[in-house]
């Protein structure tokens, strides 16, 4: 039991102080939005009032995108996550609101995230990451 707890509390002590974004650039986190053309980034929760954000992130041709939810806990009822496989405007799209280190791939060398909350909600709590890949 000894062994288990010194290997806890050193595990759960790195994860705690580890820099969950792995020194990524990002915008600034008071940002509703905006156009990602970097070759990788992070997306954090956006604070302010807007109660739509739209990201878009768009690569080379050639390229596809590969966009990891390192953690997302929203109320379902209340706000919700959309992964758009395109331009804002496409079809193709999934709605999360709870996940823990989930992969989404692009089929195309575009991809859009758009958080929509009801007024007067809470700030989000997530972690996206993407990144460049062919």
């Amino acid at each position: 039991h000894l062994d288990f707890l010194i290997f806890c509390l050193s595990v759960c002590f790195l994860s705690a102080t580890l820099d969950p974004t792995d020194g990524l650039p990002f915008k600034d986190k008071n940002l509703c939005g905006g156009l990602y053309e970097e070759e990788y980034g992070v997306i954090y929760p956006y604070l302010g009032l807007h109660t739509e954000c739209v990201w878009i992130i768009k690569m080379d041709p050639g390229y596809k995108i590969l966009l990891e939810v390192r953690y997302l806990h929203l109320n379902c009822d209340k706000e919700s996550l959309e992964i758009i496989n395109g331009p804002p405007d496409s079809s193709d799209s999934r709605k999360i609101c709870d996940a823990s280190y989930v992969e989404y791939a692009s089929s195309t060398n575009t991809m859009t995230v758009k958080y929509t909350r009801k007024p007067n909600h809470p700030a989000p709590d997530y972690l996206l990451i993407f990144r460049r890949v062919l």
